[in-house]
């Protein structure tokens, strides 16, 4: 407080409120300082995080999910990333810690970047605008807001700033909610894959939206592969060679990332790709190609969840440990694939007698299969192909390239540029921010001279 700091991270916490701790934290309140803490890592949230002037943080996983040691309470107010987080140990030596004092610190680095647009504006304006920018995740007792988004806060940067003053300080959200699906977030990736159009993927920033609807589209009428039985190569479905399937359409999908053109092949599932995913193109206006490499992607995934709902087999019994006491001669004459049930006079199934869309029947392949693998894919992103004697690796999901960064000439093109590629240490040297101030603040400490060290003595 006697140095005029702007934001207090606090990674530490006690059990036991105290009088004299409450009075500090009002003071440094009363002052403008944002106080950011963790919330501690046990069932309950911890002293200072628990008291309403401070920013309670929680961690969570790297696939979104909430870490096993961030408590759950009404007063966490955002999540950020706390398991296994690089960090320097004693002696300056780089280790991995856990826990929601790793978290607590890059909602502070957030708030820091978020004031730095204007330094004139107060605590309670960079506080707002963090949560009402988060990623909702789901339980508010858990995760709060959500998870904080940096890029999404400094995009909406303006739009709120416009509101907060216009309606006043006592609205919490004057934006629309964050609807930038986490490409780590299992829930999100998976969540009613199995549930006929409610096939939802993927919703990334920027074009990639367009996954979301590539994931819907084979299940849409007007797609025309709609149909486990009448196209079974779009819907995992045994009949046809279902990971073949999936590869030849990541294939597609990076063939028209590279040039927007569909590879030459006269294959009859290729053609069908074609046809589809053009008609899927002009209902949904996709006319970039990036966008439409996206979409055919989004169907490639629709396909990879869906093996587990269509070529499961198993054999019948409630009874997992009179199943095991079986020999393996008598469980091969009970193995069967797992049944779609009959149909009702509409078309739709029976939901009680649709053994295979139903995530509670042998719940481990939604849990640990579909789940899993969905998550792999979307992690990776990446589909290898030949080039004559060299091997080119096309990745579907990337940002501009460092050669695209040196011909970048707005600047509000470089400023996103700096918000997605954070892995670049000479920023100025490819962004050239001139007499931005803001820029160059963001530049300058994205080349931290110890961080750019620390990274060149890695091999």
């Amino acid at each position: 407080m006697e140095k005029g700091v702007k934001i207090l991270n606090i990674s530490c916490g006690v059990e036991k409120d105290s009088a004299k701790l409450h009075n500090a934290i009002k003071n440094a309140s009363a002052k403008g300082t944002l106080i950011v803490a963790a919330a501690g890592d046990g069932k309950t949230v911890q002293y200072p995080a628990k008291y309403e002037e401070v920013m309670a943080v929680g961690s969570v996983k790297c696939n979104g999910e909430q870490t096993g040691s961030s408590p759950t309470g009404n007063e966490i107010e955002v999540v950020a990333p706390g398991e296994d987080v690089t960090t320097y140990g004693p002696f300056e030596i780089l280790t991995n810690q856990s826990g929601t004092s790793m978290a607590a610190p890059q909602v502070s680095a957030l708030a820091a970047i978020l004031w730095q647009q204007d330094p004139s504006q107060s605590a309670d304006f960079i506080r707002k605008l963090i949560g009402a920018s988060a990623h909702p995740l789901g339980e508010p007792a858990k995760y709060g807001y959500g998870l904080i988004d940096c890029a999404y806060a400094l995009e909406q940067y303006g739009t709120f700033a416009e509101g907060y003053h216009g309606s006043g300080a006592e609205k919490m959200s004057l934006l629309a909610d964050n609807d930038h699906t986490l490409l780590l977030t299992d829930d999100e990736v998976v969540r009613g894959y199995w549930s006929g159009v409610n096939h939802e993927a993927a919703v990334a920033k920027g074009g990639f939206n367009f996954v979301k609807e590539g994931a819907v589209w084979p299940d849409n009428k007007e797609s025309t592969v709609g149909g486990m039985k009448d196209h079974p190569e779009f819907h995992g479905y045994y009949k046809k060679n279902y990971v073949n399937a999936y590869i030849t359409m990541t294939k597609v999908a990076a063939k028209l990332y590279k040039d927007g053109k569909f590879p030459k092949n006269k294959n009859a599932f290729y053609n069908n790709i074609k046809m589809t995913a053009n008609t899927g193109f002009k209902n949904f206006k996709i006319k970039k190609k990036e966008d439409k490499a996206n979409f055919v992607y989004g169907m490639a995934l629709h396909t990879a969840a869906d093996i587990f709902s269509h070529s499961t087999a198993g054999a019948k019994g409630n009874n997992r440990e009179s199943l095991q006491k079986k020999s393996l001669t008598s469980l091969c004459k009970q193995w069967k694939v797992l049944k779609h049930g009959p149909k009702k006079k509409d078309g739709t199934f029976y939901v009680d007698k649709n053994f295979a869309d139903s995530t509670k029947c042998i719940s481990s392949r939604y849990n640990k299969s579909a789940k899993r693998v969905c998550s792999a894919i979307i992690n990776q992103a990446v589909s290898k192909y030949k080039s004559g004697n060299k091997k080119v690796f096309e990745n579907i999901y990337f940002y501009k390239s460092v050669k695209k960064a040196m011909k970048i000439k707005k600047e509000s093109d470089k400023k996103n540029y700096v918000i997605k590629s954070y892995g670049i240490l000479n920023l100025t040297k490819f962004l050239k921010p001139g007499k931005n101030t803001k820029l160059n603040a963001v530049v300058n400490n994205a080349g931290n001279a110890n961080i750019k060290k620390v990274v060149e003595g890695w091999k």
